[in-house]
């Protein structure tokens, strides 16, 4: 049991300890890490993660822009203010790839290997 804002969140004994990926079907999982980017750690189930495949599904322009906010954020601290914008740029890609706007199907079917033929 993990607390979230004063709210209890369980997970199945499977999945104790583990994160999901924030994207709707995936099944990849990832373990607690306690060096997040802020340094508040990651012990809880707050936090969504995104796997490698669904990142590099996001447009590169909106990668490169949540990739020069962490950078910048390295270099001056994590205060709020880059935080929050590290947070709404990564949500902005994390809604690209579940609308589905930017995903390639032949690129899908390769992924998932739906192209092979049986």
């Amino acid at each position: 049991m993990a607390r979230i804002h004063g709210q209890s969140i369980y997970r199945c004994e499977k999945h104790v300890g583990r994160n999901p990926c924030c994207i709707v079907g995936c099944g990849r999982t990832f373990a607690h890490r306690t060096d997040d980017i802020d340094g508040r750690g990651a012990e809880d189930y707050g936090w969504t993660l995104m796997c490698g495949r669904h990142w590099r599904q996001a447009p590169k322009y909106m990668r490169d822009a949540v990739a020069r906010v962490r950078r910048d954020a390295k270099r001056q601290g994590w205060t709020d203010r880059n935080l929050g914008r590290h947070s709404r740029l990564w949500e902005r890609c994390r809604r690209a790839i579940e609308t589905g706007e930017t995903l390639d199907e032949a690129e899908i079917g390769r992924l998932f290997g739906w192209d092979e033929a049986a």
